[in-house]
């Protein structure tokens, strides 16, 4: 009797701990007069952002819709509850498979898009489908309710996000109301606004969620009044949040990072209370749990990719999409098209803060700052390193919490009474209300351009830079977003400048802009190119040494520098037409072989084996006052360096 009334008691713990924690978090907004406050201040941009959901529109209707990678996000919905088969071919009737995705090693139709967003839509998409059933007359998993519903999934995980970044701020920095808008200003000055609200169904609103949640946990169990070694339940919640971080976006287990801090910190404490062997290993055995429940949470991804690729472990885009040796990771952070920080500076405020921040916080700013720079190397290592049309650096999702306290150390820090007691810093208070004015101008500036674009990629605009587009918004916010992101890489322009001895405005137009086709084969619907001429327009900052006279370009030094970018492998062959002596052709400063073609037409063949992923310098040497007619790039591959069939 007594055994069943204890396992009775132990089966009631879960439920009267989670009856508590509601009642606690009932009565909490009125606890205290700032607590119901910032409940209806929660409530206030809930409310504000879902009708800014519901009923944002641009030239094509509604701006939530599903679209690009979303089509395929949520093909997986109808398949795995309608059909059980992870087989998309009656699902892509409906989307038409804009992509182009072929067939896989398995027989089935191809999706490279995970299948983690989808394990978090599925209960909305469950109601969705529940009122549709009801309500209209089509409810196979493309109806407007079931859409809607499950997009609305990546608005609140987006708010959800909010709350942690908050309540890390509040713990670390101090403060009732700034922690709260420092986590909002950050959201609404980067791309996490706009894959809430304009553009939803894609992995980011997920991967920011879980990622978020993962830094505040970890940082949670650094209490001063933690002397012990952290227990086996600690582990298993880190561990699942972990996996549920890499079920949204695999590229998230390199957040995995936070659990060798805390288990570096473990045997510290371990050590400092003189634990024996049998302690140890207790604790070594409840990381392994924790790594166990990590794996568990991802088994839906491995099974998913086994089913379609025939293995549990794949690359779903193809072999070669991933150049782990030529990581362009510089250029994710800083490229004028491309990058992250000249896109939000905001963000760019943020890496400073962490920076600054390592004086009196450097355990949790080393961790973000190794996290950034692991996702950078990682998004750098992608094929599409730019992240394709994109609104911004969406791949650095699961960084926004990171830039979020970054920016709390610059607005909040001046304000902490506990840390100086006694003392105040006047100068510093006052940067710090500056500071928040410009970053609420960044945000102004952000949320306008979201506001106004249906999918905005880089692309699309042809080589204008992120300050150039900022600029258009409105008065000075569009002045001061324009500034901010000129500054946010001058660091980089100035570098590429003196490097290849070109003007600074050389990198806005060079770094991220490449020739001969530079999206990987088998990926998209576009064919590579086999031919590209070279614009030598003397004007444009990637051409020196040249001078337009009377329709001709003419070289007076006879030398001649063009900035050429490549992303792709395999050879590639210059064909040169000029007039004057034989040219000498370097290439990254390797002299290379010139082989004459036609010597009364002055033209010239250059096979180049081996350059660089991204910007390549291209000097051609010959008489002072030679007249260079045509540049042209050659191949008989694809981008990927195989011969097409």
């Amino acid at each position: 009797m007594r055994a069943n009334v204890s396992v009775s008691n132990s089966l009631m713990k879960p439920f009267r701990r989670s009856v508590v924690v509601a009642r606690a978090a009932l009565r909490w907004p009125l606890a205290e007069r700032s607590n119901l406050v910032l409940t209806l201040v929660a409530l206030a941009i809930l409310l504000g952002s879902s009708v800014w959901f519901f009923t944002a529109k641009d030239d094509r209707g509604k701006s939530a819709r599903l679209t690009a990678d979303a089509w395929y996000y949520h093909a997986y919905l109808p398949s795995l509850v309608f059909d059980q088969d992870l087989d998309f071919v009656d699902e892509y009737k409906v989307t038409k498979n804009w992509y182009r995705l072929g067939k896989t090693p398995t027989g089935r139709q191809a999706n490279v898009f995970g299948i983690g967003p989808t394990i978090y839509q599925l209960p909305f998409f469950v109601a969705g489908h529940g009122l549709a059933s009801l309500t209209e007359d089509r409810a196979d998993g493309f109806s407007k309710t079931e859409v809607k519903f499950s997009l609305y999934a990546s608005l609140l995980f987006s708010l959800g996000a909010l709350f942690f970044g908050t309540r890390l701020l509040a713990r670390r920095l101090g403060g009732r109301y700034g922690p709260l808008a420092v986590a909002l200003v950050v959201a609404a000055g980067g791309p996490v606004i706009y894959y809430a609200i304009r553009q939803p169904g894609y992995a980011h609103p997920f991967a920011t969620f879980w990622a978020a949640w993962l830094v505040d946990y970890w940082d949670s169990s650094f209490r001063p009044e933690d002397s012990s070694p952290r227990g086996q339940r600690h582990w298993v919640c880190m561990g699942l949040l972990i996996g549920a971080a890499s079920l949204a976006r695999p590229q998230l287990v390199l957040w995995s990072l936070l659990g060798g801090y805390a288990a570096v910190s473990d045997l510290l404490r371990a050590r400092a209370l003189g634990l024996e062997r049998a302690a140890v290993f207790r604790i070594v055995r409840s990381w392994f749990i924790g790594a166990g429940c990590a794996l568990l949470i991802v088994l839906p991804q491995l099974f998913a990719w086994n089913a379609l690729y025939g293995s549990v472990v794949a690359s779903p885009q193809g072999e070669g999409f991933m150049r782990w040796g030529e990581s362009a990771w510089f250029e994710t952070l800083m490229s004028s098209r491309n990058g992250l920080f000249p896109w939000a500076p905001i963000y760019a405020l943020g890496f400073i803060g962490l920076l600054v921040g390592m004086r009196r916080h450097a355990r949790i700013c080393s961790a973000l700052i190794l996290g950034l720079l692991l996702q950078a190397y990682a998004n750098g290592a992608a094929w599409d390193w730019w992240a394709g049309g994109s609104f911004g650096g969406r791949r650095f999702d699961s960084c926004y919490i990171g830039f979020a306290f970054g920016l709390g150390v610059l607005l909040l820090s001046p304000w902490q009474q506990q840390t100086h007691p006694g003392k105040r810093f006047p100068a510093l208070r006052v940067a710090s209300v500056g500071l928040a004015v410009f970053s609420a101008l960044l945000a102004g500036a952000n949320m306008n351009f979201a506001s106004t674009q249906s999918a905005p990629t880089v692309r699309i605009y042809g080589g204008q830079s992120a300050s150039s587009i900022l600029r258009k918004s409105p008065s000075l916010f569009g002045a001061t977003a324009g500034w901010a992101s000129s500054v946010s890489n001058l660091p980089a322009r100035l570098l590429f400048a003196w490097r290849n001895d070109v003007s600074i405005h050389a990198y806005d137009r060079v770094v991220g802009v490449h020739v001969l086709g530079e999206l990987f084969p088998g990926l998209n619907s576009f064919r590579g190119k086999k031919r590209e001429p070279v614009d030598l327009n003397p004007t444009h900052p990637r051409v020196t040494g040249l001078e337009r006279t009377s329709g001709k370009n003419l070289s007076p030094s006879g030398r001649v520098r063009i900035l050429v970018g490549l992303n792709r492998v395999g050879p590639v062959e210059v064909y040169l037409q000029l007039t004057g002596e034989p040219p000498t052709v370097h290439v990254n400063g390797e002299k290379l072989l010139v082989r004459p073609l036609d010597s009364p037409t002055g033209a010239y063949s250059v096979k180049v084996s081996r350059y660089e992923r991204g910007s390549n310098r291209l000097d051609i040497q010959s008489s002072p006052g030679f007249i260079l007619s045509r540049v042209e790039l050659r191949t008989s591959v694809n981008a990927a360096g195989h011969t097409p069939r």
